[in-house]
């Protein structure tokens, strides 16, 4: 599928979402693991990498609670950051399941990924997106 937001580095991500997958970029040269996607190991300078699946599982380092004023019927969202349990350096960011007013919510609180499907603007593009859910 042609993403909204995809480019060369990121398009096999964007598709292992809407499959419901996790998957998380690994350099072949040193083993390290990197998100988001790019050409180049950060570590190595290695060019070649391939895509494994990530566990799925991490905790929450930080969140923001975001209010619009329009539409008047309009719900807070609420986004995570989550360190994932794969390697202490990559965070993630999703949504999150629970309260919109993300109450609840703690530093280190133990998520597991999920899948969402939700409407990007107006032309009818749909985009699978990181929910993250409370353990």
């Amino acid at each position: 599928m042609n993403h909204p937001l995809a480019d060369a580095d990121s398009a096999p991500w964007w598709d292992a979402l809407e499959r419901g997958q996790l998957l998380i970029q690994c350099c072949t040269g040193c083993q390290r693991l990197r998100w988001p996607a790019r050409a180049i190991c950060n570590d190595c300078g290695s060019f070649e990498w391939r895509w494994i699946p990530a566990t799925g599982r991490g905790t929450i380092a930080s969140w923001t609670v975001t209010h619009r004023s329009a539409p008047a019927d309009a719900t807070p969202t609420v986004v995570v950051m989550v360190r994932l349990d794969d390697q202490d350096d990559i965070f993630m960011p999703g949504f999150v399941d629970g309260p919109d007013d993300g109450s609840g919510l703690s530093i280190g609180l133990p998520v597991n990924v999920g899948f969402d499907e939700v409407a990007v603007g107006s032309d009818g593009w749909r985009l699978s997106v990181l929910r993250w859910r409370r353990l």
